[in-house]
């Protein structure tokens, strides 16, 4: 069956939660997940979001299943992804694709050091990947514009000689030196730690008393959405945010969607995620997130402890 997503006919598809959501591995996106509504709005013809953004969600999704994040399930749109775990919205993928060339340059030469086996590795590139160079458009001419400013600047080498494909590419030392300083950046000097949780009145004094207050006690200064003052959409604040934390935060309870987006937005930079969730909700945490090692936390005296420990231990 041809990827729901760049029509791909060497994808794969699984049915998953009894036809609900199906599951595909496509050589061009990765693997991922869809939901029903969303699969249709895509399959109707003459859709504009396939039509114009195939190769931005192809983007996304190739990214994330590179840097080994969890499973992400697309749904129709960000309200809808609410209720389902794991759940992304069509407009919250498209919204992320970065706007700047120099930001997709960076995304391609952290992927590119992922793939490679060892240093001075060559990758086999052919005209699929056109999303592994974060491409606008699944077309080589994107592909090769993307792959000529990293030869420009001496970041990749090319085993052929000539823009051509297939082809086999490598990180060059200066790409390696890039690379580096892109996974450091200025995390030495970070103090910013992005919390994403639920905004449950309830978990109020949780937030104040317990997370902020054991980041603050380590010396970082904790950033929550709701409680900055920004004239910018909420969707791009915390795409902005996450992007320049040292480390997050993501806490469970209520099990609500917009907290595994940011914590798998995260993990898709390549930045540390603290796992926590009280522990009447654990039963409730999706299986594609159990494999991490959560804080289960009781009170707040008893979370104040167990992350201020962690945060000792790990920063």
């Amino acid at each position: 069956m041809a990827c729901a997503i760049c029509d791909n006919t060497s994808a794969s598809q699984q049915s998953l939660t009894n036809g609900a959501i199906l599951s595909f591995s496509c050589p061009v996106c990765g693997e991922y997940a869809i939901h029903h509504e969303a699969l249709s709005l895509l399959n109707f013809k003459g859709n504009a979001t396939r039509n114009e953004h195939s190769a931005k969600i192809s983007a996304y999704l190739r990214n994330r299943y590179i840097q080994g994040s969890s499973l992400p399930i697309i749904c129709l749109n960000r309200t809808s992804a609410l209720s389902v775990p794991s759940g992304i919205g069509l407009d919250q993928i498209i919204e992320q694709f970065p706007r700047l060339i120099f930001d997709r340059l960076d995304l391609v030469l952290l992927n590119l050091a992922k793939l490679s086996a060892y240093s001075g590795d060559f990758i086999k590139v052919t005209a699929n990947d056109y999303s592994l160079f974060y491409a606008d458009k699944n077309n080589t001419t994107a592909q090769f514009y993307i792959m000529k400013q990293l030869i420009d600047e001496n970041l990749i080498e090319l085993k052929d000689n000539g823009l051509s494909l297939p082809n086999e590419v490598r990180l060059t030392p200066k790409g390696w030196g890039k690379v580096a300083e892109l996974e450091l950046g200025d995390q030495k000097d970070n103090k910013s730690v992005f919390i994403a949780m639920s905004f449950d009145p309830s978990l109020i004094t949780v937030y104040e008393n317990s997370i902020a207050k054991a980041i603050s006690d380590n010396g970082y200064n904790p950033i929550r959405v709701d409680y900055e003052e920004h004239i910018e959409q909420i969707s791009d604040r915390i795409i902005a945010d996450i992007r320049r934390c040292k480390y997050v935060v993501a806490d469970f309870t209520f099990n609500r969607g917009g907290v595994y987006y940011e914590a798998g937005f995260a993990i898709g930079l390549g930045k540390p995620v603290i796992w926590t969730c009280r522990e009447d909700h654990v039963k409730d945490l999706h299986f594609d997130t159990r494999q991490y090692n959560h804080i289960v936390w009781v009170t707040e005296n008893d979370l104040y402890d167990k992350l201020d420990t962690r945060i000792k231990a790990i920063f």
